[in-house]
């Protein structure tokens, strides 16, 4: 999907990922949910890439590297 995407936009890469809460480790007795931290501020998880890009895959971005984060900016109230 990710390379037909690139071809069909003629973009430069395609990369999807997903905002997630981070991982945080666990010890013995912990519940199923105790690795989640959801205290720390979301990142994004890279789950898919194009063929030129696939070093993305399951990598992270934390909020304040690079520009993707603003996408998630909410724009309308600018907007007036």
């Amino acid at each position: 999907m990710t390379n037909h995407l690139q071809q069909f936009t003629d973009a430069s890469a395609v990369y999807i990922g997903k905002l997630v809460a981070p991982k945080k480790p666990i010890e013995d007795g912990d519940d199923d949910s105790a690795h989640i931290d959801e205290a720390s501020e979301k990142i994004i998880l890279f789950s898919h890439a194009d063929d030129k890009h696939q070093f993305l895959v399951d990598e992270v971005l934390r909020k304040g590297n690079g520009l993707t984060f603003d996408v998630f900016d909410d724009k309308l109230d600018e907007a007036g």
